[in-house]
């Protein structure tokens, strides 16, 4: 194994402590998820038409008159060349920095391609299930419901931020689709569909994906909770979800500071779902994880998990025993794979928190 593995949990082998406000923080997070939709739903929102999603689905050139099987078929023998041509990392290449992807104009995103084994039942099969677009990685603290054709940030503000960000063709493909064949007489094309589904989604699971981020940099960076939990501003009404969003992470980080962590899996199990449908962007990366070209991009969001982890118990003075040999046998490899990235802004960022994650290791 040259490769740090994910965690893995199961709610029902840890004794957990239940946020009392968390049902009353996912009827919050609800309601501003279904004003997001609204709110889409009677917009006119669309990508550039130069935007690289928009110009994929256009070279992916899916008929509404094929059926699933077809459709799958297609984007599945596509795949692959569209990753190359698009600069988006696959066992064929490394791909390239994309600097208007998901999140704003001149933040530094790194595409990458996943595949599945899924199987789809066209009875039953609705966009709301559909994650064609998932947020892997990032250091972005900010969460909102707005999506990047609305943000106005200048590049020189979004410099520094960094994101990886894993493309599924085969579910690109089915949503829209599905889109096609739907009866509309507006909002018809690849630049519309892509902010009504696939980015909406990316946006939901980025806003679960902040809650690690934000264990991070507190445990990890040394951020108080006054640096954290920062909202985008929208044109549509939403409820106040930060102010319960901080009382869940001052609840659990009594919790992680004072009650002993089984394993790393138990870390996982105590970060709950701010919605009441799970978005989380719990990715292994699959057969990526097997090769060096692309290794590198699936490495990064469990290192920060082993980060806090490690974090935690080096705060309460007490041992890690169930992944320090694993980690400490395998950081240089993933230093190394590190080479791979094709920025020096990125490579830096990526050795950055790997050498964090080693002095974590080494302080324990």
């Amino acid at each position: 194994m040259i490769t740090l593995p994910f965690p893995k949990h199961k709610l029902s082998q840890y004794p957990l402590k239940r946020f009392p406000g968390l049902g009353n923080l996912h009827r919050v997070t609800a309601h501003n998820q279904k004003a997001f939709r609204e709110y889409l739903d009677r917009s006119v929102l669309n990508l550039p038409d130069h935007h690289f999603l928009v110009q994929l689905l256009r070279h992916l050139a899916i008929d509404p008159e094929w059926d699933l099987a077809e459709v799958i078929a297609n984007a599945k023998f596509r795949s692959y060349s569209l990753s190359t041509l698009f600069n988006i990392t696959s066992m064929n290449g490394v791909g390239s920095v994309i600097k208007v992807g998901m999140y704003g104009e001149g933040c530094n995103e790194l595409w990458s391609l996943i595949e599945h084994d899924r199987v789809y039942d066209e009875t039953k099969l609705t966009q709301a299930q559909l994650r064609p677009i998932i947020p892997v990685y990032s250091n972005i603290l900010t969460r909102g419901y707005k999506l990047i054709v609305e943000r106005n940030e200048s590049s020189e503000a979004n410099k520094d931020k960094i994101a990886i960000v894993a493309l599924n063709v085969v579910e690109l493909a089915i949503g829209w689709w599905m889109w096609m064949r739907e009866d509309r007489s507006r909002d018809t094309g690849p630049a519309a569909y892509l902010c009504m589904w696939p980015l909406y989604t990316a946006q939901l699971i980025h806003n679960q994906s902040v809650m690690i981020n934000s264990l991070y940099s507190f445990f990890v960076n040394g951020l108080t909770t006054k640096d954290l939990f920062e909202m985008e501003q929208v044109k549509f009404t939403t409820l106040n979800e930060a102010k319960l969003i901080k009382e869940w992470f001052t609840f659990k980080l009594d919790i992680l500071t004072s009650t002993p962590l089984s394993d790393i899996g138990h870390l996982l199990a105590n970060v709950d779902s701010i919605y009441p449908t799970h978005f989380f962007n719990y990715e292994d990366g699959g057969d990526n994880k097997m090769f060096v070209q692309t290794r590198w991009l699936w490495d990064l969001n469990v290192i920060k998990w082993y980060s806090i982890y490690f974090a935690i118990f080096n705060a309460l003075g007490k041992p890690v025993g169930d992944v320090k040999s694993v980690t400490q046998r395998v950081l240089p490899f993933v230093l190394a794979g590190f080479s791979k990235a094709p920025s020096n802004l990125c490579r830096d960022h990526f050795k950055g928190i790997t050498l964090e994650l080693s002095h974590l290791v080494s302080k324990n």
